[in-house]
């Protein structure tokens, strides 16, 4: 294997890129609102009102975590933006080395529900391989010395 090939096969695709960005985003959300909720926890035990909605703060702490929320949506978004513009131009199908597909199938096994109701890209469609190529079931009923084991 040459360096060039080297290079190629652990290029990510743009669509990766911008899949490992929305799930960044979406981690940074979900952590600021985590921390608002300890915070308000730790309020609502010295007697302090809560905010709106329950876990929410308010007053200048409240602002502070909407303003982080409100600036990450942004940011988030317009980083999309820009990478699915690139994608249109750049990625095409056949992109994929199979360490690329290894890495998605691993975060599809961990979390393909989120990714799949998220519509990222990192979302993989169910599917049967073997030998790196899809099994459809026409084909598995051909297949040669069929096993008793499925991995």
């Amino acid at each position: 294997m040459n360096i060039n090939s080297r290079k190629r096969h652990l290029r990510p695709s743009v669509a990766d890129l911008r899949g490992w960005a929305q799930l960044a985003t979406q981690a940074t959300r979900g952590v600021t609102a985590i921390v608002e909720g300890v915070h308000q926890s730790v309020w609502r035990t010295l007697g302090a009102p809560a905010g709106e909605h329950d876990g929410r703060t308010r007053g200048l702490t409240g602002s502070v975590y909407r303003g982080i929320d409100g600036i990450t949506r942004k940011v988030g978004g317009g980083v999309d933006g820009f990478l699915a513009r690139l994608q249109e131009r750049f990625d095409s199908d056949d992109q994929d080395s199979p360490h690329g597909i290894a890495v998605r199938s691993i975060m599809n096994g961990v979390m393909g529900d989120h990714l799949v109701a998220s519509a990222n890209p990192l979302a993989l469609p169910m599917s049967l391989r073997r030998a790196g190529s899809e099994v459809t079931a026409q084909r598995a009923r051909t297949l040669h010395d069929p096993r008793r084991h499925i991995v």
